[in-house]
């Protein structure tokens, strides 16, 4: 928790957190994005990890979240206007970057939790049973695509991921659960070669300089001709030569993507060791030892900073990329099984649990988090000023990164209105948030923080933990209210419980029926609540709900009559809103959020947070 006399930087400025499935029409770019002819899987075939465009130091806001029916675990691959994306739902989806619209979809035979391959106007991809495919990146029609063999046995946890598919020199290179590395000409899909190793191959295939990297869930790396497939050397890690029956888990595998760079070749494994092998000899240069913990990330590299991350070990860490080094180390409240993203002065660390990380790549300092309300094994991209990222929940959402007009985040909660307030969860809401990276506010910083806001205009966001508005800032008349005032400058309030100023108590401190006026809220905030009562009825949720972030239909109270000043986000079973926006002329995203649940669960706690950080406009 921030405490009040810790705000007034925040309160003085902008706060830069530390801490139709068919092929149909789209919406037309309405910012330049980067061109991105090729793009796979950590953005080249050596698998650096380095983002194309730069981030920015500050969270933004949400500029689109689409679902799929499935959890998305692969990573988005980016073309200049398409993001293409795998679903366990066994579809693969083309999605408009400016919008989220779906532009095509093309269904599998199995679950795609492989990232995809963009190039030569094809996109590549291999469905959880091994089977490769080359579509039409355009249209979504099929090019190619081939079976592989039967997959190998395999007796441990953890087999959520498939081998991506790198493109290079005219070849389309698969890793498959049968054991193999596939060589297929990239047009036609010939198959040129094929390697037999002896596990199932998970791990991408890096190219460099006519070789190609890859491991196997045999605990060996190996270096292979790309023209031909001849082995040129094999690495045994320690957990080669392991029996993993002996600890209870896996002890053997490669899960990890190897990443070459500077005639070095390094590779975690679940043996809890990084690897640096000599690319040309294939003979070790060091090991970076995580105790035993997985290391299932693949790293990513940029000018003299490696990033790696571990799973029960919980934390990511900056190394030395030529000794194994710890430079810095980053804590994590649960493993990283994504791999790490490059992206300018950023790094972007997202762990299972659901929090997305932008760290200094130097220092290790955190900038700002995102918290995605579902697991996270799919890796962040950028490009653009804007991060994707999958979510296992299916979502798929681009969050806008900028350092100039970050999106202040606060949550207002006054422990001498505890009293006053019906919200039954208050604290857990507060808890929630704040430990999320919003600041606290209380009944005074709450009139500074609207007070600052009216006259630097930053995009910002409150959310009202208690259903009460104070009276420093609560003035029932429109003209002369605080409130009103920032939500007319283009301030963005999300209210869950009683409208506010609708049921008083009286003077005995009671909350008697006769108390009960819709004048107040209807004066203050321009909609009318007349006819507003607690009957909790249930909901329907809109397509501009889903848009927003509410995903399910609960009971709700104090709904209002429609009105074409109100974007509905849900309806009650009478006709009536029970969920809303109402704008009052800010930038999309912003006004008065009418939320109708309580945040008595992790699920409504997370429907609040992509209602306050939907933010679809540039400010």
């Amino acid at each position: 928790m921030i405490q009040v006399s810790a705000l007034l930087k925040y309160l003085l400025g902008p706060l830069v957190l530390v801490a139709s499935v068919a092929s149909g029409g789209h919406a037309p770019v309405t910012a330049p994005l980067s061109v991105t002819p090729v793009a796979m899987f950590r953005g080249d075939p050596a698998h650096t990890g380095n983002a194309p465009g730069a981030v920015a130091t500050a969270f933004g806001g949400i500029l689109w979240r689409f679902r799929a029916d499935g959890p998305v675990r692969s990573s988005p691959a980016l073309g200049a206007e398409t993001l293409y994306v795998g679903s366990a739902d066994g579809a693969l989806y083309a999605l408009d970057r400016a919008d989220g619209k779906v532009r095509w979809k093309y269904r599998a035979g199995g679950p795609i939790n492989s990232s995809p391959a963009l190039a030569g106007g094809l996109v590549y991809f291999a469905s959880h049973d091994g089977t490769c495919y080359a579509l039409d990146a355009a249209s979504g029609r099929l090019r190619w695509k081939r079976a592989t063999g039967v997959s190998k046995p395999f007796d441990w946890t953890g087999d959520y991921y498939t081998a991506s598919p790198v493109v290079a020199d005219g070849f389309a290179l698969f890793g498959s659960p049968d054991g193999a590395v596939y060589a297929f000409d990239a047009e036609t899909g010939a198959e040129r070669w094929k390697y037999q190793t002896e596990g199932r191959v998970r791990a991408s295939p890096a190219v460099e300089s006519g070789t190609v990297f890859v491991g196997s869930f045999d605990g060996s790396v190996y270096a292979l001709d790309l023209r031909s497939g001849t082995r040129r050397w094999r690495f045994d890690t320690e957990g080669h030569k392991l029996d993993s029956h002996k600890f209870g888990f896996d002890r053997r595998s490669i899960q990890s993507s190897p990443v070459v760079k500077n005639g070095i070749v390094y590779a975690g494994a679940r043996d809890g060791y990084l690897y640096a092998i000599d690319a040309a000899r294939g003979s070790l240069r060091w090991r970076n030892d995580h105790d035993g913990s997985w290391i299932i990330s693949t790293v990513a590299l940029a000018d003299s900073t490696l990033i790696s991350a571990t799973s029960d070990g919980h934390f990511a860490n900056g190394l030395d990329p030529a000794t194994g080094r710890q430079r810095w180390r980053l804590p994590t409240s649960s493993a990283v099984w994504s791999s790490p993203t490059i992206a300018g002065e950023v790094v972007l660390i997202a762990e299972t649990q659901g929090t997305l990380h932008a760290v200094d790549r130097r220092t290790g300092v955190e900038r700002w988090r995102y918290g995605a309300g579902g697991m996270l094994l799919s890796s962040p991209v950028a490009d653009g000023g804007v991060v994707y990222l999958g979510v296992v929940d299916g979502s798929v959402v681009a969050i806008r990164t900028d350092a100039a007009r970050s999106l202040t985040r606060a949550v207002f909660w006054d422990k001498t209105l505890v009293g006053e307030s019906r919200a039954p969860d208050d604290a857990a809401i507060h808890q929630f948030f704040a430990a999320r990276g919003y600041v606290t506010l209380d009944s005074d910083s709450l009139r500074l923080f609207f007070e600052a806001r009216l006259r630097d205009r930053a995009p910002s966001v409150v959310i009202f933990a208690e259903d009460v508005l104070p009276i420093s800032v609560a003035a029932t008349n429109a003209d002369t209210s605080l409130v009103r005032r920032y939500l007319n400058s283009g301030g963005k309030i999300v209210w869950m419980g009683v409208p506010p100023r609708m049921w008083p108590r009286d003077k005995s401190g009671d909350r008697p029926y006769s108390m009960i006026t819709s004048a107040a809220p209807t004066s203050l905030l321009g909609v009318e609540h007349a006819g507003a009562s607690f009957d909790r009825l249930g909901t329907t949720v809109t397509a501009a709900g889903k848009r927003w972030g509410i995903r399910w239909w609960r009971t709700s109270s104090w709904s209002v009559a429609p009105s074409p000043a109100l974007t509905i986000l849900s309806n009650d079973e009478g006709g009536h809103a029970s969920a809303w926006v109402r704008s009052y002329g800010g930038p999309a995203g912003s006004g008065f959020v009418r939320y109708d649940g309580s945040g008595s669960s992790a699920a409504e706690l997370n429907e609040i947070a992509d209602l306050a950080e939907y933010w679809p406009a540039r400010p």
